[in-house]
């Protein structure tokens, strides 16, 4: 039993086969655990093998490209002053910021636009060698969470699905408590296992090496010494918005009181992650309204990046026509 791999959120050892295929068709075997729901690939690669992948070939898997083409610069900046909007909710005067798995950095590259003191963690060799290099953004790291050591320490982590990657979560969000201030805040963003958005038989990728729902997401932050503040799930998508807090104030329940409480939290949720998935169907998908929204959605959203990138190939250019509309009440919005 020794070598049985044992649940990061309850010790258990006993999994069952959820999929056999990731979402393009290739081998890829996720199972969940019959104990709490936490779904994970299996066998989990090891540590060397994910450094590597992540510095040099998941890009190109997922992106096709070294360096991000010229309708991802559109896209991704249009995510940057979504998740910017989101921000201004916890901006305060003289503020630092960690934007862990940063990509080409455009995030960072609005951020600086608005004066905010901003670093970037990213393992991509080719992406953070954009982001210094087309960018000039020069605050860029380029390796792994558990080597970054800034030392320095940030009043606010950002991670926008990157935690579903991480092979060590507990570990990950106990480095970043380390890296936070005392009363530092981690804004993360993550999909759902709950969620059905997308075809059955396209949920699961090669990166995703855990899948998290609203309820074991909550025992593993509590299980790593932290608060979460808030959390939301998203209309449409259904991915998990969190709000994690580190409160040195708070009195942490611990020994076999906090194991039992978290297994009393987890209980039944395997049943509930198990029967989500088994009753959506391909069937019951395809025959909903949902994929053929999704799909009208995407056609407009690819002809207007068409349209938009074709006067311009620029990186800059395109990062900064994008932004310039909403930049004004951005930076109103942080200097009232």
């Amino acid at each position: 039993m020794s070598g049985i791999p044992r649940c990061i959120l309850c010790d258990s050892s006993k999994t069952e086969t959820l999929a056999t295929r990731d979402r393009r068709g290739k081998a890829l075997r996720n199972v969940i655990c019959c104990q709490c729901g936490l779904v994970r690939v299996d066998p989990l690669p090891d540590t060397a093998t994910l450094q590597t992948f992540y510095a040099s070939e998941y890009r190109l898997q997922y992106k096709r490209a070294w360096h991000p083409r010229p309708r991802h610069v559109f896209r991704d900046t249009h995510g940057a002053l979504h998740r910017a909007r989101r921000l201004l909710e916890f901006y305060r005067p003289g503020m630092s910021l960690l934007d862990i798995g940063c990509g080409a950095g455009f995030f960072l590259y609005l951020l600086k636009k608005l004066s905010i003191d901003a670093a970037g963690l990213e393992p991509n060799i080719g992406y953070a060698e954009f982001a210094r290099e087309e960018l000039q953004l020069d605050n860029i790291f380029n390796g792994t969470l558990m080597e970054f050591s800034p030392g320095r320490s940030f009043d606010l982590i950002t991670i926008n699905h990157v935690f579903e990657h991480l092979d060590q979560p507990l570990a990950a969000l106990q480095k970043m408590a380390a890296l936070l201030n005392s009363q530092g805040d981690i804004l993360m963003e993550i999909p759902n296992i709950e969620s059905t958005y997308r075809a059955p038989d396209r949920i699961f990728h090669i990166g995703h090496l855990y899948w998290f729902n609203p309820i074991n997401i909550q025992v593993l932050v509590q299980k790593a010494g932290l608060t979460i503040a808030d959390m939301q799930v998203q209309g449409g998508n259904g991915h998990i918005n969190l709000v994690i807090r580190k409160d040195p104030d708070r009195v942490t329940v611990s020994g076999h009181s906090a194991v039992a409480g978290r297994l009393a939290m987890l209980a039944g949720n395997y049943q509930r992650v198990l029967t989500i998935r088994r009753r959506h169907t391909r069937l019951r998908h395809y025959t909903s309204p949902a994929p053929y929204r999704r799909l009208l959605r995407k056609c407009v959203q690819y002809a207007r990046e068409w349209y938009s990138v074709s006067r311009s190939a620029a990186p800059r250019s395109i990062a900064d026509g994008v932004s310039a509309e909403f930049l004004p009440a951005l930076l109103a919005a942080i200097h009232k």
